[in-house]
């Protein structure tokens, strides 16, 4: 007891010295009044516990009101320290709430395929995600929701019924960088994950709806994460739908072009004369500006770029992901709703 009435003493001396709220001196000066009556008439465990309340309601009162002086600024600090309730036993989930805002740890990556009847883009299409060096396809993750498989999807539906999933590729409330072929245009947020499955070919594919932009361009690619998407811009070629960058950071430029060859179509990587394949193409895209798109963007935030590939037909939309790494092409992300 005689501790707390130093401590009490020391605080109504601070309270003369700084500009402290009425209210609060009053709250000390009443205490230490009734010290005495309250000796007489509880026991001492008694006035122990009502001196730790009279004490914490002043703590709580200096934070939550912001009285001056450092003390306060020392207390907020450590009060907001204090493990909340329901933290034990959930490191995992504190571990999602420590990333930036907006970001989820599967950092999504999504591309703009569709305006909409203002010229827009309102909705992207999920490509797939990384997470410490993995890639992962919308296959690797389960999936809940109403209607989830292809059986689901020959019942009847009701009327504007949007399928809505919960998946933890795509949460929700993401926000994405977009990119064209050869800058940042802007970012943009999006919802939750909405499921459809293309009679063509049966896949699981995942769609968001973002906040509406405007882009001269109209194959966007997104990401979400907090680096730099493109930390080297790509330059044109001469050639349709070419692109010159160094891929992979190690010095040289490669450049990345469509081009015949034997009657086929085909995208390759031209580093110093040696031609590498990503991948075959149609025939009509080689010269083509619209059906064929490339993009040299950096998708998983390991300072290499990858080259994503949009083949677009009447009948559906092909994207290929793919990754330079010893001078192998590798396929790491793909989408289709078509056969």
């Amino acid at each position: 007891m005689k501790r707390l009435e130093e401590a009490l003493e020391i605080e109504r001396e601070r309270y003369k010295r700084e500009q402290v709220p009425e209210q609060f001196k009053r709250k000390v000066e009443i205490i230490l009044e009734n010290l005495p009556e309250q000796k007489r008439r509880f026991p001492s465990w008694t006035r122990r516990l009502v001196a730790a309340a009279a004490v914490l309601f002043i703590i709580c009162s200096m934070i939550y009101f912001q009285v001056p002086g450092k003390m306060g600024g020392i207390l907020k600090q450590a009060f907001n320290s204090l493990p909340r309730k329901g933290s034990e036993g959930n490191k995992e989930e504190i571990k999602k709430v420590a990333l930036v805002e907006g970001e989820n740890i599967y950092h999504p990556v999504v591309f703009t395929n569709y305006r909409n009847e203002k010229g827009e883009f309102s909705k992207a299409q999920v490509l797939g995600g990384s997470k410490d060096g993995k890639w992962f396809s919308i296959t690797d993750f389960n999936i809940v929701g109403k209607y989830t498989t292809d059986a689901d999807f020959q019942k009847p539906m009701e009327k504007d019924f949007i399928n809505y999933v919960d998946i933890d590729l795509v949460k929700g409330n993401e926000v994405y960088s977009f990119y064209s072929n050869t800058k940042l245009i802007g970012k943009s947020k999006g919802g939750k994950s909405i499921l459809t499955i293309p009679p063509a070919n049966g896949a699981k594919l995942l769609e968001v709806q973002t906040n509406s932009f405007k882009a001269d361009d109209d194959f966007l690619i997104g990401i979400n994460g907090q680096w730099n998407g493109m930390p080297r811009v790509p330059e044109g070629l001469w050639r349709p739908n070419g692109y010159s960058v160094d891929l992979d950071n190690d010095g040289t430029e490669e450049s990345v072009y469509p081009e015949m060859v034997n009657g086929k179509g085909r995208v390759v990587i031209d580093k110093k004369g040696d031609k590498i394949l990503i991948q075959e193409i149609a025939k009509v895209h080689v010269d083509d500006t619209k059906g064929l798109k490339i993009r040299l963007v950096d998708i998983n935030g390991d300072g290499n770029m990858e080259i994503i590939i949009r083949e677009s037909f009447y009948y559906g939309t092909i994207v290929n992901a793919y990754e330079l790494v010893d001078n192998q092409v590798k396929k790491v992300l793909q989408y289709s709703n078509c056969e």
